[in-house]
């Protein structure tokens, strides 16, 4: 028996790349949205963010085209990490994935690649204001970034 998870978002934070032994592992997480109108009749958007490991060709791979704000096809399977406090009370649980497959996906949206590569250079030009940018890339407010970077760090 085996479980797979199926998961496509947008690069968020390149966390870090590493040798594990011979192998190179990446960690990188994922942003997915889900969109809906809610009881009110206000549009509401969640997003939900991925921690993923992938390894080797895909991590190579991974490392030379990887940009903010790129959409993949993360395939792979389901790891729970658990975090414990010094008297081995559980203080979080995390659900991560080991990716064996990743698939780079056009963008989709208004504007496409056009409208990406010029946030992406905005992002770029104004170092003062890129965790704004990147939190508009990823299109989270600056508060979430700001929560995902406590919870990261």
């Amino acid at each position: 028996m085996f479980a797979e998870i199926v998961v496509v978002g947008r690069i968020g934070l390149i966390k870090d790349v590493k040798k594990v032994d011979e192998d190179e592992v990446i960690n990188f997480t994922l942003a997915t949205e889900e969109r809906y109108t809610n009881r009110k009749g206000e549009r509401v958007t969640e997003t939900t963010w991925w921690n993923v490991a992938t390894w080797n060709a895909s991590a190579k791979a991974l490392q030379k085209h990887k940009e903010v704000g790129d959409v993949l096809l993360v395939r792979g399977s389901p790891k729970v990490k658990v975090k414990r406090d010094e008297n081995g009370e559980v203080t979080n649980t995390y659900l991560n994935i080991h990716a064996g497959n990743i698939r780079y996906l056009p963008s989709f949206g208004p504007g496409g690649k056009a409208e990406r590569d010029a946030r992406r250079a905005k992002a770029l030009s104004d170092t003062a204001q890129s965790q704004l940018d990147v939190a508009e890339l990823a299109n989270i407010s600056p508060e979430k970034l700001a929560a995902i970077a406590k919870i990261l760090s």
